[in-house]
């Protein structure tokens, strides 16, 4: 437990006085079911849900497609990375690029505070979420799945013409 501030806000023990607690990580989705299969409705009920959202929200096709292409290129890389090296780990390989992956992040957060109204909170969440999530190549390929899903369903709620 921790030590409440004249705000009422509570910082953990240890942390010294005047600084701001760090919001709390998000809540890590799951890719694979109990026996490691892809969970179906990663891409499909949750997929639509999550597109209708970031629709509703009015973010554009475009900018979505910008970070979906992102994605793409990393994993790109990682099939490139795995066929140029015979006997390589693809666990290994995702490590180095993780970082790139990683600052999708840090991407989200700068569009985001540029313009909140180009680059909505839900997409923030949505990018930040993943991010904090995928901590594996398995991981990142079944996020490469649920990210396609989404965008489709995007398309297909989304009011703009692109």
């Amino acid at each position: 437990m921790g030590t409440s501030n004249r705000s009422g806000a509570v910082r953990p023990h240890g942390q010294p006085a005047g600084t701001k607690a760090q919001p709390a990580s998000p809540t890590a989705v799951e890719y694979f079911d109990n026996n490691g299969n892809l969970r179906e409705e990663l891409v499909d009920a949750e997929a639509e849900t999550e597109g209708k959202k970031l629709a509703e929200a009015k973010l554009r096709h475009t900018q979505l497609r910008r970070y979906y292409e992102d994605v793409l290129n990393l994993r790109r890389r990682l099939e490139h990375e795995c066929a140029n090296q015979p006997g390589s780990n693809e666990e290994e390989i995702f490590r180095k690029l993780r970082p790139e992956f990683k600052m999708l992040r840090a991407k989200a957060y700068y569009a985001h505070k540029r313009s909140s109204k180009i680059f909505p909170d839900e997409f923030k969440n949505f990018i930040e979420r993943h991010v904090h999530s995928v901590q594996t190549a398995a991981q990142f390929r079944a996020f490469c799945q649920h990210f396609q899903a989404v965008v489709a369903f995007h398309r297909v709620y989304a009011k703009d013409s692109e």
